[in-house]
């Protein structure tokens, strides 16, 4: 993954990292997808039991990047919108 990282213990905890630090953590088009199959992921897994979402650097998030707006317009997978700029 570009944007996130991704830790599973082996008690089921699963950690995943918002890693933008340079931007604050502030979500764009890759971060959305990634999160969107992070969390599919952790839904279907037998093993996974708890998710823990955290920022790495100064902040935990600062909302979304308004940077990509041009070339990313909304993130989705088919018709099912996720977000939209």
């Amino acid at each position: 993954m570009e944007t996130l990282l991704l830790d599973r213990a082996p008690n089921g905890v699963v950690t995943l990292t918002l890693n933008r630090p340079e931007k604050m953590n502030a979500m764009n088009g890759t971060m959305w997808r990634e999160l969107l199959a992070v969390f599919t992921e952790v839904a279907g897994s037998d093993t996974d039991r708890v998710l823990v979402i955290t920022g790495e650097g100064r902040g935990f998030s600062a909302g979304t990047d308004l940077t990509d707006a041009r070339t990313e317009p909304f993130v989705g997978d088919g018709d099912r919108r996720v977000f939209n700029l």
